[in-house]
């Protein structure tokens, strides 16, 4: 005696297919992100013995330059943001 598996044809055969796809290919995803995972810590840890000869070698003064450029640049988008809301709120864009 032999059952159907599809009764109603190719939409459920496309819909059975595409679940089976999706469940099968899910562990193969998972796999795939663990092993990039992977090649970027050995790369990494890789890079860290070249990064503390590096940083041993740094001189500290040069770090304050684009330290001070950052907190300019952050200062001014800290008033454009200050000057914007309180133009928007004089001109009462939120009531």
């Amino acid at each position: 005696m032999t059952r159907r598996l599809f009764t109603n044809g190719s939409a459920s055969l496309r819909r059975t297919v595409i679940a089976f796809l999706k469940r099968h290919l899910r562990s193969w995803y998972v796999g795939l992100v663990l092993l990039l995972g992977l090649v970027l810590v050995v790369t990494h840890l890789g890079e860290l013995e070249s990064f503390a000869r590096l940083a041993r070698n740094a001189e500290p003064r040069w770090l304050f330059v684009p330290l001070q450029g950052s907190l300019l640049a952050f200062m001014l988008m800290l008033l454009a943001a200050y000057l914007v809301c309180t133009e928007m709120t004089k001109r009462r864009f939120f009531r």
